[in-house]
């Protein structure tokens, strides 16, 4: 089936212009280079333009304050917003919040606001402090460590305590893994939800495995605490979904239930948990404002530190943009937009507008005093009727956590440049993770030094944290220690190494052969120099040798034509011998990295 039979033509003249691209070069703009094309599109076809890319046939992008107004407060009957959710269906359930439009959902946020606003959000400011000092407390002395990873642990903790409201500990160890698999999907999951025929096999099956002990997870969840004497007392969330009833006296049933709450789940971490690694990327590359937060939260200013969530969020926006789908024709400027098209109000481009001078810089105090930001400038959330239900819980999350953060750890970055926006999923992320040291202020440097003594550690430990994160030195640092004369050879090796690989697909000499090799060595060497010690570096060098014998064997074949029924049986043997080089070296290379560290104290 094509793209032509899912979603209408529509005439290119009655819409705002855009790019002519091929309609799959322009989704992949979309998908993964969002945040410049989206600033090239405005700059060469004005504040209003269209996009012909997945998952629409033409989605028009609005960034102007006037036009952003008109769509967030359009009537509820004209633009559908759960109608352009209807991708995700297949992992929020088809009855979340998300995908309701019109009456439905305006009757379902009227039941569940109430307990995202006022003293419903504020009661849980206590359990989020007191999870974010449990996981503070076991972040690693002076050593890098991806924050995004860590709030990514606290924002799950939060969901699973106040909003399921699990208590009891086998319970809780239970859920958080197999929860974790649902929330941290693997890089190409989403195409399951454009082919869903991929269900049927590997990682999109095994995922769909996943969602379903989930689901079935959450649903005895509900049942047991349907059945609870204290419900009616209990202060989760789920607790008082139950107890909630709509306007005509009736209750969500247990399947409306499950699919809020993966709702929540899905919508609240992953966000939440993204706004938090970016005000910590933006406060350690701002020593000023970072100073400045600090004095803060030893004085009790919460107003700066809301300040600080504001431009975060502002300058790094979780979610790029949001959908509407015009159910009827729609005026918008001097175009009058047919039913069936996709408006796009763009949060990054809003957010990035001359409303906020220098808008490129990270200033919280535009949110302080009365330069408030315009109408329509600052939408992180949303806005109209379809603004985040969850809104207020972020915000509260998001200060809390910097609050014990910035009290209890120093942060240093070791780059003054900025981490890119890498977009996963439908979020926009720290590409590297948000990769900072930190120190803990309650720690003099003796004490530091006592505990690294007393850390257990093997022959050859791996360094684990609690996330299952191996923390240590990135490739690019450790090549950076290495003498003047080998950066030289490494730097010429390199371009002699894609010769070698652009000869053997051309030709079938000898030539591609010793590529192949050589192949398996480099992978081998930088894998184990990325691993702690001998048996993992190892590990990793046989795989990425295997990974480089075993692609480059394929190219050959495809260079004669004869994929998958013929590979001459020498360039086997070298593809099993870059193996072999790829584990020894590898190994030599883990053992190289733990005397690197030894060395660094």
């Amino acid at each position: 089936m094509s793209r032509h039979d899912v979603v209408p033509e529509f005439d290119r003249r009655r819409l705002p212009p855009g790019p002519k691209l091929p309609y799959a070069l322009q989704t992949l703009l979309v998908w993964q280079c969002t945040a410049p094309f989206m600033r090239y599109c405005r700059r060469r076809y004005g504040p209003t333009f269209t996009v012909h890319a997945y998952p629409g046939e033409a989605s028009v992008y609005v960034t102007a304050a006037d036009d952003l107004k008109a769509v967030f407060t359009a009537d509820p009957d004209v633009l559908h917003a759960g109608e352009a959710n209807t991708i995700l269906g297949p992992v929020l359930g088809r009855r979340s919040i998300l995908l309701a439009d019109e009456e439905e959902h305006l009757r379902r946020r009227r039941l569940m606001l109430p307990f995202f606003h006022g003293d419903s959000v504020r009661r849980y400011a206590e359990v989020v402090g007191e999870i974010a000092d449990a996981e503070i407390a076991t972040w690693p002395e002076e050593k890098p460590i991806r924050l995004h990873k860590r709030m990514q642990a606290i924002t799950l903790e939060i969901i699973l305590r106040a909003v399921l409201g699990v208590e009891d500990p086998a319970r809780l160890a239970r859920l958080r893994v197999v929860l974790r698999r649902i929330v941290e999907l693997a890089p190409g999951v989403l195409l399951m939800w454009v082919w869903p025929k991929l269900g049927r096999v590997g990682i999109w099956r095994r995922q769909l495995c996943w969602q379903a002990d989930a689901e079935a997870l959450l649903s005895e969840e509900i049942a047991n605490r349907r059945a609870a004497p204290d419900l009616d007392r209990r202060e989760d969330i789920l607790s008082m979904l139950i107890c909630a009833r709509y306007d005509d006296d009736s209750a969500m049933d247990d399947d409306e239930l499950r699919d809020q709450l993966m709702t929540m789940l899905l919508a609240g971490h992953e966000t939440t948990a993204t706004g938090l690694a970016w005000a910590f990327e933006r406060l350690a590359r701002n020593p000023s404002v970072l100073a400045r937060a600090e004095c803060a939260v030893r004085e009790g200013e919460q107003d700066y530190i809301d300040a600080v969530v504001k431009e975060t969020l502002r300058s790094r926006p979780v979610i790029y943009d949001v959908a509407r789908v015009a159910a009827k024709p729609f005026s918008l400027h001097d175009y009058d937009l047919p039913a069936g098209v996709t408006l796009m109000p763009s949060i990054g481009l809003a957010q990035q507008s001359e409303a906020f001078p220098d808008p490129d810089a990270f200033r919280p105090e535009r949110f302080l005093g009365e330069t408030a930001p315009p109408p329509y400038g600052w939408i992180p959330f949303g806005g109209g009727r379809r603004r985040c239900l969850g809104a207020a819980f972020a915000t509260l999350e998001m200060r809390m956590v910097i609050e014990r953060v910035l009290a209890r750890v120093e942060l240093s970055a070791s780059t003054t440049r900025g981490e890119w926006a890498l977009p996963q999923h439908i979020t926009l992320v720290p590409a590297r993770g948000t990769r900072l040291r930190i120190r803990h202020k309650a720690r003099s440097s003796r004490d530091s030094r006592r505990l690294q003594q007393q850390r257990p550690r093997g022959k050859y430990h791996c360094a684990r944290d609690s996330c299952g994160e191996q923390s240590g030195v990135s490739l690019p640092s450790l090549l950076a220690t290495l003498p003047r004369s080998a950066q030289v050879q490494i730097a010429v090796l390199g371009p002699l190494l894609l010769g070698a690989m652009s000869g053997f697909l051309l030709d079938t000499s000898a030539v591609g052969y010793w590529a192949v090799q050589a192949a398996g060595t480099a992978g081998g060497v930088s894998s184990g120099m990325e691993h702690f010690g001998p048996a993992a570096g190892a590990r990793r060098g046989l795989a990425a040798g295997a990974l480089f014998g075993a692609g480059l064997m394929g190219a050959h074949a495809i260079s004669n034509q004869r994929i998958l029924t013929y590979v001459p049986h020498p360039l086997v043997l070298i593809a099993l011998a870059s193996a072999a080089i790829g584990a020894a070296l590898g190994g030599v290379g883990g053992v190289a990295r733990r005397r690197w560290e030894m060395q660094r104290g």
